[in-house]
């Protein structure tokens, strides 16, 4: 059964501009970590490290040679990667987003280089309801750290 426009959730109107199926938002992660709003963290685990075996490192690298993009969902926000790029004839570079980030680079020298660590900015629109401060994401980008 669909919903009409009257009955979406704030959190779905992300995943439906981005042409997402809702019924698959919230139960594919492997990540249930919590980020707390307004509280800058540096340096923390969302994941719980993984050993890969010689044939599941093979298949990663495959897909960093296919330049694989990595969707994250936060609050049902696509995360949304931001590059450079020039305009038309323009010499001067500009900010773009693209939604999904690299899985890794594939580098000349040494090959297939997986992303493990990245920054992620969350923008928030902050608000007091009923005298209670909510907040809500309407931005997320993430950047893999070199």
């Amino acid at each position: 059964m669909s919903k009409n426009c009257s009955q979406l959730d704030y959190f779905e109107v992300g995943l439906i501009i981005a042409g997402r199926s809702i019924e698959d938002r919230l139960t594919r992660g492997h990540c249930s970590e919590q980020l707390i709003m307004t509280r800058p963290e540096k340096c923390r685990a969302l994941c719980l490290p993984q050993e890969v075996n010689v044939e599941q490192a093979k298949f990663i690298n495959n897909r960093i040679r296919e330049n694989y993009l990595i969707n994250w969902l936060v609050d049902g926000l696509p995360a949304a990667h931001v590059g450079q790029a020039r305009q038309g004839d323009s010499a001067e570079e500009q900010k773009v987003y693209s939604i999904g980030f690299p899985l890794g680079t594939d580098n000349e020298k040494e090959g297939p280089l997986l992303h493990n660590h990245y920054e992620i900015s969350i923008d928030y629109h902050q608000t007091i309801k009923d005298g209670k401060e909510r907040f809500r994401v309407i931005g997320v980008a993430v950047e893999p750290i070199r």
